[in-house]
């Protein structure tokens, strides 16, 4: 899967969790991705630049952004991945 194809699956999701943390929208989507679920985090806030991460172990599927929040998820810009 490309970047720009999870790109279109996230615009084409509901988010499981939204919340601002460290004065920053992030919201959380779990796509398909070659046949697997993968959790996707979208972070942006208008006029700002826009970061979109995977998880670094994509075999983890988040419920919330808990593990955002509190700095224990290992977060992988999408560009780095795909």
């Amino acid at each position: 899967m490309t970047k720009e194809e999870i790109m279109e699956a996230v615009e084409n999701a509901e988010a499981i969790d939204s919340r601002e943390i460290e004065g920053r929208h992030y919201d959380l989507y779990t796509i398909k991705a070659d046949g697997n679920e993968i959790s996707v985090i979208d972070n942006y806030d208008y006029g700002k630049e826009r970061f979109t991460y995977v998880m670094g172990d994509c075999t983890q599927v988040l419920k919330n952004l808990d593990a955002v929040e509190n700095g224990t998820a290992e977060l992988h810009e999408v560009a780095e991945i795909y």
